[in-house]
């Protein structure tokens, strides 16, 4: 890598380039989840605050299913990866243990 004057510098480590990683949909709906549990939740404690009459059964019922939805993300990232398909294994082969 040359610089200004045509030598590198010690002291500072050349540039990387930046890559992102892309999210998948479910990554995606799981936090947009999070921002309605979040904010239906806030909402209920600010309702409360002000002496409204609060539904405790909606904040019960966000809270669940966030967390039932975070088990099925779950359930699902880890037969993702424990899939053979994921690494391009189609069948595995026996062996008979006499190599």
């Amino acid at each position: 890598m040359r610089t200004r004057y045509g030598v590198q510098s010690l002291l500072t480590p050349p540039r990387r380039t930046v890559t992102h990683k892309r999210y998948s949909y479910s990554k995606i709906l799981l936090g947009l989840l999070l921002l309605v549990t979040i904010a239906g939740n806030a909402a209920s404690y600010v309702l409360a605050w002000r002496g409204y009459d609060t539904a405790e059964s909606v904040t019960t019922t966000l809270t669940t299913v966030f967390g039932a939805a975070v088990v099925g993300y779950l359930m699902k990232s880890l037969g993702e990866h424990a899939s053979l398909n994921t690494h391009g294994i189609t069948e595995i082969e026996e062996t008979t243990g006499d190599e």
